[in-house]
């Protein structure tokens, strides 16, 4: 059952720094903070939930250190409810291949996730006008997320983002932190060497190219068992396509490349689907934004990233994305002495031939996945 209480003042934030009588205070009103963040997490913790946890401990036997989940939603006449590991979560959820073989009560597993989109509380609703303070956990790991912005006495502004879908956002951070550690250097290299975490990827594969990374190899060496994941996943691939609107008017083509894939013809999947990748992207860009006629690269790729919104806590990487694009699949070329295989290289038929392989190949079917898990949600 959750407790009622009533608080002595209002909660307005976290102070950013220190702050001598006298003085303005900045403060934090909206924060999320986990476990991978140490001492400031800590801080937090000993902060807001531990003034409110110690008002229950008389009326509730537990211990601190058995929280698994603590929700508070704080009223602006100061009375607050408080939930403590007595909820029920729904987690709304992009599913990788296979979709349509899932069943109602069937098992669903990390590998099954491309995305957890949404976080859904069962049976309570955090008023837009209210103040909270939602902790939770994955594993070991926690995560602590307030926002007390609604109850600032100098604005009483609700609150006017979608709660669910940011939930979603911070518990994939929680879920999948080894998409999250990935360092700005470490990037490099990955694009260094035309590779990208593609989420239809295995996690044991995506793991060995970050590993890859680290240890300073080179991630080529596991391009024929991610191309055998891709080449077992052509058929799910296909069922794909054919339900997502997006690629109705390319289906024959993308087939086509598909198939020359399988068979190892390699020029010919290229030469396909290379430019029939921007064909997509430009009716996915047709579709939702109408109303930009200029196609431009651009353009074409915020069309397709939008509905993901440019968040680092994200399972589908929209802001990294956005860069693998520009770099690598619309990266340009020298006329006089091209050296790169891209979507312009390939279209102005400079390509070099020595390019159009297996991992060109593999990685243009992987792009294509990648952008059908965006056009999804848009």
């Amino acid at each position: 059952m959750p407790h009622e209480i009533v608080l002595d003042d209002l909660p307005a934030g976290y102070s950013l720094s220190h702050t001598k009588q006298g003085e303005k205070a900045r403060i934090f009103t909206k924060e999320f903070t986990s476990s991978e963040d140490g001492d400031e997490f800590i801080a937090r913790l000993e902060g807001f939930p531990s003034q409110i946890l110690s008002m229950l401990i008389s009326s509730a036997n537990f211990k601190l250190s058995t929280v698994d989940h603590l929700l508070v939603i704080i009223r602006r006449d100061k009375t607050a409810t408080v939930y403590v590991n007595e909820l029920n979560f729904k987690l709304s959820v992009q599913v990788k291949r296979g979709i349509e073989k899932i069943e109602k009560d069937a098992p669903v597993y990390d590998d099954n996730i491309a995305d957890i989109e949404r976080v859904i509380i069962d049976n309570v609703s955090i008023p837009s006008d209210a103040g909270f303070a939602f902790l939770f956990s994955h594993g070991w790991r926690k995560g602590l997320f307030y926002d007390f912005s609604p109850l600032a006495s100098e604005t009483l502004e609700n609150r006017n983002y979608d709660l669910e879908l940011l939930l979603g956002h911070y518990w994939s951070y929680l879920s999948f932190q080894y998409f999250f550690k990935i360092r700005d250097s470490e990037w490099d290299q990955m694009f260094n060497q035309k590779w990208f975490p593609f989420i239809s990827l295995q996690p044991t594969t995506i793991q060995s190219i970050i590993n890859h990374i680290r240890a300073g190899w080179d991630i080529d060496e596991l391009l024929e068992p991610i191309a055998r994941e891709v080449a077992d996943g052509a058929e799910s691939m296909r069922e794909k396509w054919k339900r997502n609107e997006i690629f109705h008017d390319h289906l024959s083509l993308l087939d086509k490349g598909l198939e020359r894939f399988l068979a190892q013809d390699y020029i010919s999947a290229i030469s396909i689907l290379y430019p029939r990748i921007e064909g997509v992207m430009r009716t996915h860009h047709m579709r939702v934004n109408p109303s930009v006629s200029k196609q431009s690269q651009e353009n074409l790729i915020i069309s397709s990233i939008k509905g993901q919104g440019i968040t680092p806590r994200n399972l589908l990487l929209p802001e990294r994305f956005d860069c693998y694009l520009k770099k690598i699949y619309f990266a340009s070329f020298n006329p006089t002495n091209p050296s790169v295989l891209s979507r312009h290289s390939v279209a102005h038929g400079v390509a070099p031939v020595d390019l159009f392989d297996l991992k060109a190949a593999t990685i243009s079917l992987l792009i294509l996945e990648q952008l059908s898990f965006y056009f999804l949600t848009n």
